[in-house]
């Protein structure tokens, strides 16, 4: 009986079919256990706040998780190709699923804070390996059949997530949106135990300690000051201008002595690829420009159209179908003919004229606009995302597939950060300088342009013609933020010009 290349068991690390789809299966439950645990804290805050914090505090609730989660995925990427995907993912997951019962159990905020941190941990790892064990059991050449997993499981979560929070505060408790990582922790880790079963070298390596240590700090500093700048801190306070340097000048040390150890823990000779500085590039501006879109779209349907939190929701789910759609489709057409040259920049012509429409969209708009505009966003991205990792990989040799997948995956996280940061602060301004021009003088004075910023029911509560200028004023700001996403996603059409081609391999480790 014969079989494809794709589904026999190879000498070179494959796997059988069936052990594929188990791991596969154990895959998508792990990458869950992250992605589920930043959406699922959003209906839950004020049931926390409440219990043992203040409102003004949740915010480092995210910050806290997001910083530790970017920091530690190019290390644990490193540890990866040094001791094994398998044995450093089931890591991942004990230290998330033990760090998500420490936070279960926390007493008072700093507990709380420490143990989404190590949340935050234990999910870089994961995030940062899961496209490197599918390199384990997949060849390049059918890779891109398996690129609807990590598109689907955030699909997945992003409707379950808010759901499932607000079902744990309604009927049992806060800490049940923790303690729900445990039973799905322990199946996913029992998966991949079982058919998880590659050959891997035994090759001593020394652990570059210090260089993950200067890249920690680093990129540390470098995501609080995005994470925080014009929310906690304004742009040009001391505190950011002072972790932004420090970050920077860390950075600038952690390149210095990785060009000068033996076995540095991220390999700059990577850097050196030109298709590897392509796809990372075009990998981060998808990220900066994208992530904005959940953030900015749900506010401006609810305030600016009055459009409910469930309308406003389901205005995003346009978006995950089109990912999922689309990068089954160039998935299974790459597998086909190995050709991927023109899909990232097809995938970003179409997501910047997509995010470019939605930043045209007003109180008249029709809803079916945002709909469609929002499936298009998903369908430039499905298109362009997973042909960037499988580039990548292609490119690196097979003790490297680690280290660079969660480069790529380090850069559109950072994205997600620092994007989302700059339109927030250009959110705000314009926001500011509209109202200030919209709003007679006399009328302004009595107002709480801050308490307008951060609280939709006050704006709500305003009188006409008040509430008409300020609801103005807050969509010509979104508008201009979804202008800049637009021009950043528009950068990734420049750097998608300088994609090239080359063969996919046809088994893993060739």
């Amino acid at each position: 009986m014969q079989t494809t290349s794709a589904e026999s068991t190879e000498d070179d690390g494959a796997v059988s079919a069936r052990a594929r789809r188990l791991v596969i299966a154990g895959l998508m439950l792990a990458l869950m256990l992250p992605s589920l645990d930043l959406l699922i804290v959003s209906t839950a805050g004020k049931a926390i706040a409440d219990d043992i914090g203040k409102l003004s505090q949740l915010s480092w609730l995210f910050i806290s998780y997001q910083l530790t989660l970017v920091a530690f995925m190019p290390l644990f990427g490193k540890l990866g190709d040094i001791y094994g995907r398998k044995r450093t993912i089931q890591s991942s997951i004990v230290l998330f699923v033990a760090a998500s019962v420490f936070t279960g159990l926390a007493t008072n905020f700093p507990m709380l804070i420490l143990g989404r941190a190590l949340q935050g941990v234990g999910g870089g790892g994961i995030s940062g390996l899961s496209q490197a064990v599918i390199a384990d059991i997949v060849p390049p050449r059918h890779r891109g059949r398996y690129a609807w997993i990590t598109p689907s499981v955030f699909t997945i979560t992003s409707m379950l997530g808010p759901l499932l929070g607000g079902l744990f505060v309604d009927h049992l408790s806060w800490r049940w949106i923790f303690f729900v990582n445990l039973p799905l922790g322990i199946v996913a880790w029992f998966i991949i135990a079982v058919a998880f079963q590659v050959p891997s070298d035994r090759v001593r390596h020394h652990v570059d300690l210090v260089g993950a240590l200067l890249l920690v700090v680093a990129v540390s500093a470098i995501v609080f000051s995005a994470s925080t700048a014009g929310d906690q801190f304004g742009w040009t306070s001391p505190v950011i201008i002072g972790m932004t340097g420090f970050g920077l000048l860390v950075g600038a040390f952690f390149v210095w002595f990785e060009t000068r150890t033996a076995e540095p823990v991220f390999p700059l000779t990577l850097l050196r690829d030109p298709l590897v500085r392509v796809c990372t590039a075009t990998t981060f501006f998808i990220g900066s420009a994208n992530f904005g879109l959940a953030i900015f779209l749900p506010l401006f349907l609810q305030v600016v159209t009055g459009a409910s939190a469930t309308r406003a929701g389901f205005a995003l789910m346009p978006t995950s179908i089109g990912i999922i759609i689309s990068s089954a489709i160039v998935g299974r057409l790459i597998s086909k003919n190995g050709r991927y040259r023109w899909y990232p920049l097809l995938g970003m012509i179409i997501f910047s004229c997509s995010i470019f429409d939605i930043s045209l969209l007003n109180r008249s708009s029709p809803q079916w606009h945002a709909w469609i505009a929002t499936f298009f966003a998903g369908v430039g991205s499905g298109t362009a995302s997973p042909v960037l990792m499988v580039a990548v990989q292609n490119s690196v040799r097979y003790e490297d597939v680690g280290v660079a997948s969660s480069l790529t995956m380090f850069c559109r996280t950072m994205g997600q950060v620092i994007g989302p940061s700059f339109a927030t602060t250009l959110w705000i301004t314009r926001f500011d300088s509209n109202i200030h021009r919209l709003v007679p003088p006399d009328t302004l004075a009595g107002l709480d342009v801050e308490s307008l910023r951060s609280n939709s029911k006050t704006i709500r509560g305003l009188a006409e013609p008040t509430h008409t200028q300020v609801v103005e004023s807050l969509r010509r700001g979104i508008n201009d933020a979804f202008r800049f996403a637009a021009a950043l996603s528009a950068l990734g059409i420049i750097t998608s010009l300088f994609m090239k081609s080359r063969p996919l391999r046809g088994t893993i480790r060739e």
